[in-house]
């Protein structure tokens, strides 16, 4: 039997499209190891002999395309099929985000088009969330809701012996109207997945790029109305044992080569004995292992215990979620409950041991009035960080203002158009805030607190400073010619003219050729007025 897994971009349909096409450079595309197919694949080839699995990572390949010739995203979808080694008998779509609904679906048709007996599976948050939607195309076949190791490897087994059965978490056409809602059992003793199987992967250029991906745990307890992560992996919390997480990390760094690792745990460190002890062995490691922690860190498990073990191993930066700076919408619409006082706390600890810090923010929620909005942009504004990432509140699929988005007839699931969640702007208006202006209040609120108010230059960390400009922004966006402007000024900070009157050249050559540039200096260009005093009149429009 010939199994071949999609990894899809997380990207929108329509940003690879302009992507593709060459005609817009406002988003990069970005990957990361697709974590959940390979632990899926690694455990069917434990239990079910004769199969072989291929893994399509079209997420990966997005990557470089846009230093390619122009195509379109069909275009580009045709050629990844044509590398599939075999004519596979199942294929299994991860659909992790929402972002990626449009194009999964185009990806599925193509696929069903090349091989018309194949059966298509998709799984994933978003699939898991939004079955009943996707079960209404007529090119996917079946859809897992919640964990798909012991689910998929059920259908599989059954699919080779010729033998039907209901499985638990597997949902068709029919299952799904009649109104089940049941997901797939909670795989309790991660012990007992096999290693990774990381072999299915180019290796070589995610060494080169992003890294190794790895997770400690699964699940979370906390109860945020704005997420679904609970909707795969429960809201408790299952640990792999320490010998696990070892052998998985030593085999990644020291047999495979990586020294960039990735940990995805939605609640990093919530056993802090075990962690402690976890910490004595992974810091043999420091000085040869760059740490990310996309899912960033929780204030609620985080004090100044946790803060030096996980600086001994080598973490050195991470997100912190904070999420609001109101304790009313704390505490009655977000349901989070951080002590705010706490967390500045926590953050100035964290500054004391040179930690690069980022916290999230999040405006828009359901019934969070303007007065609201406002209590956390002064508190944001109060705090002493690298960089504050601010969100809109968006309906993901399974999270409960999704629900709440859906019951009051906000948004309608079967018109809404997935593909601006990536994006992160609304596209719907409240009764607490137009759409229009929630971007607006999103956006002024970014520049004045990360570019014009920054830190780090406040304080005078020119160095940092620049750093974090290059690391954040510029590296992805180098239109972005606010971030240039200040960056100039950090070097202006630290004597260095040279480099500082090449960023204000660079940010006008910029203008000339670029549309969003250009938007930049008109909104915001009475706040960098040394464009002018450098550059003169070449400044202008």
């Amino acid at each position: 039997m010939n199994l071949l897994f999609i990894n899809p971009s997380s990207m929108a349909y329509d940003e690879m499209e302009a992507l593709l096409n060459k005609t817009s450079i406002l988003r990069a595309p970005t990957f990361t190891m697709p974590l959940g197919l390979i632990d899926m694949a690694a455990y069917i080839r434990e239990k079910v002999k004769g199969v072989e699995i291929q893994i399509l990572d079209i997420g990966k390949d997005l990557h470089y395309m846009g230093k390619g010739k122009p195509t379109s995203f069909e275009e580009f979808t045709e050629k990844e099929l044509d590398k599939v080694g075999f004519t596979p008998d199942v294929i299994g779509i991860s659909i992790g985000f929402s972002s990626a609904h449009n194009a999964s679906r185009l990806i599925a048709k193509k696929a069903k088009q090349r091989w018309g007996k194949a059966i298509i599976i998709c799984g994933g948050n978003h699939a898991t969330n939004l079955y009943q939607y996707l079960l209404k195309d007529p090119y996917i076949d079946f859809v897992i809701r919640g964990e798909g190791e012991m689910p998929f490897t059920e259908f599989i087994s059954n699919l080779k012996k010729g033998k039907r059965a209901d499985i638990l978490g597997l949902f068709d056409r029919e299952k799904a109207e009649k109104g089940i809602v049941e997901t797939a059992k909670l795989f309790e003793d991660l012990n007992l997945l096999p290693m990774p199987a990381y072999d299915l992967l180019d290796l070589e250029t995610y060494r080169k790029t992003v890294g190794a991906s790895i997770m400690f745990s699964r699940g979370c307890v906390f109860r945020c109305t704005f997420c679904a992560s609970h909707t795969v992996h429960g809201r408790r919390v299952r640990f792999k044992s320490n010998e696990k997480i070892l052998a998985e990390f030593r085999y990644l760094v020291d047999a495979l080569g990586f020294n960039k690792i990735i940990i995805e745990d939605d609640l990093f460190a919530a056993d802090k004995k075990k962690f402690f002890a976890l910490a004595e062995e992974m810091k043999k490691y420091k000085g040869r292992v760059k740490y990310l922690l996309p899912q960033g860190l929780s204030m609620h498990i985080l004090d100044e215990q946790i803060i030096d073990a996980i600086t001994e191993i080598g973490i050195d930066e991470a997100a912190v979620a904070i999420e609001s700076g109101s304790e009313y919408t704390q505490k009655h619409i977000i349901r989070k409950n951080i002590d705010l006082a706490k967390a500045k706390r926590i953050l100035k600890y964290l500054r004391k041991k040179n930690f690069g810090v980022w916290v999230n923010f999040i405006l828009g929620f359901p019934d969070e009035t303007r007065e609201l909005m406002q209590e956390t942009i002064d508190y944001l504004k109060t705090l002493d960080v690298d960089w504050v990432f601010i969100f809109h509140a968006l309906p993901l699929p399974g999270s409960e203002i999704y629900q709440t988005f859906v019951s009051r007839g906000i948004i309608k699931p079967e018109s809404f158009n997935w593909d601006g969640l990536r994006l992160g702007r609304r596209t719907f208006d409240t009764p607490e805030i137009s759409a229009k202006d929630l971007e607006k209040l999103v956006y002024d609120t970014n520049i004045e607190v990360n570019y014009f108010n920054h830190s780090n230059l406040r304080h005078k960390r020119y160095k940092r400073a620049i750093h974090v400009f290059n690391l954040i922004i510029l590296s992805t966006h180098p239109f972005q010619i606010v971030a240039r402007y200040c960056r100039g000024l950090a070097y202006l900070g630290l004597n260095d003219k040279k480099n500082a009157e090449q960023d204000f050249r660079d940010c006008i050559a910029w203008i000339k050729k670029n549309r969003e540039s250009a938007r930049l200096y008109q909104e915001y260009g009475d706040r960098m007025p040394l464009l002018k005093e450098y550059l003169g009149s070449g400044c202008k429009n």
